[in-house]
This record gives C-alpha cells, structure tokens and sequence, in this order.
C-alpha cells in the first residue's frame, strides 16, 4: 500500500465545519468520517496536516499529502491539476440575508459576498460585477454581513448554519434560489470530492472509487 506515510493515510484538511474539522490527530465531520472509514478499511490510520485553504490542493501536488478534503468541488480546470474522485456529497448554494433576497435577479443592487474557492464565484462576478466581495473565510463574511458591511451571502446550509451556531445574527433568512443559467450552481448543485495527485496510480486510489485519468470533472 503506498502512502506519503507507511501505515497513514495523510490528509490535508483546513477547519471548514460541519464538513471537516480537527479532531485529534485526525479528522471530524461529514467528510472526515467517510475518510476514516475508507482509511480503516484499507488498514491505514488517518493523520491529519492542517493548513490554510489556498494551501491544500499545493499540498496533494507536492506529495505532502496524500489526499485533501474541505468541500472541494469537480471542476474542469482543477481536473488539469489534480485527480478528481467521484462525487462524494452533493452541495447546493443558499442565499443568506435580512430581507429575504430569494431569487438570482434579486442579487442585482445588493453587495454581496461569498467564500474563496466556491464554484459559483465566477458567475457571481460576471452577473454583479464588483458588487461582489470574496472572503478567506465564513466568520470573516458574516461578521461584514451583521455588520452592514454587505447585504447578501451565497453559501451552503451547512456552512452557514455550522458557522452561526457560533456566532449567531438575528433574523437571517435562508432561501434556495430558483435554478438560473445566470448562476449555473442553481442548475448543477456542487459535487465535493477528494482530490488526489495527477500521477498517483496506487492500489487505494481505485478503492476509493477514483477513475485513474479519466479527468471527469463537473462542467
């Protein structure tokens, strides 16, 4: 079996609950359960290196890790990048503010702000331009949204709800939007996977359901 690691598989994941979290040495939540059942199915413990967002998918290239989780999307261009296994949980978008904004043409005049990395951003910018503001993380956005600082956040039910269990704000309302081409996350929910590297063709791989160079992605 081979790993970075004889004996682990070693896991490069950042705190983003309810999906992954540190929890020991290893690793909690959705997505960190699954990979420790895989691991123990595979006689290999699950050791975790924690780390920025932006450092993760560097960190399965570089062969620091072997595997990465974090709500991490098949996508066309991280498809060149990294191995993209299939889809492990769906994730579909939420639009999270005081008064209600439900629909995609309601985001039009409103500021509106969102996290790095997620699938819809791209859209987010085309459709509203610089009324969008990108954050490196959840607590910082939703401290700008009771602040005033926007008006509008597009995020997941899980993030959002994982997230303000801590830091509560008053009368939010969540609302799945109607599916709009402006938007294509409302037409194709995200598909979080585990990303692996390019090159890598170990045995575990193909038990943990990946398709060795196929380049799959969502498009």
């Amino acid at each position: 079996m081979t790993t970075v690691e004889a004996g682990f598989l070693t896991v490069a994941a950042y705190e983003y609950p309810p999906f992954v979290y540190p929890e020991g040495d290893g690793v909690g939540g959705a997505e960190g359960a699954i990979l420790t059942e895989i691991a123990a199915m595979e006689c290999l413990k699950v050791k975790a290196i924690p780390g920025a967002a932006a450092a993760m998918i560097s960190s399965i290239t570089s062969n620091r890790a072997d595997i990465t989780e974090g709500n991490w999307y098949r996508t066309a261009e991280r498809a060149k990048v990294v191995l993209l296994s299939d889809p492990v949980l769906a994730d579909r978008l939420i639009i999270v503010s005081q008064e209600g904004v439900a629909t995609v043409p309601d985001l039009k005049g409103q500021k509106v702000g969102s996290i790095l990395g997620f699938l819809w951003n791209d859209d987010l910018q085309a459709y509203l331009g610089d009324s969008v503001k990108l954050y490196e993380t959840a607590q910082a956005m939703y401290a700008d949204l009771a602040a005033g600082r926007i008006d509008v956040v597009i995020d997941t039910y899980p993030s959002a709800q994982s997230t303000l269990e801590k830091t509560p704000i008053d009368g939010l309302k969540f609302e799945v939007p109607p599916a709009d081409p402006a938007i294509l996350s409302t037409v194709k929910p995200g598909q979080i996977n585990f990303p692996v590297n390019l090159d890598n063709e170990s045995p575990w791989v193909s038990f943990l359901g990946f398709v060795l160079g196929s380049g799959r992605s969502q498009e």
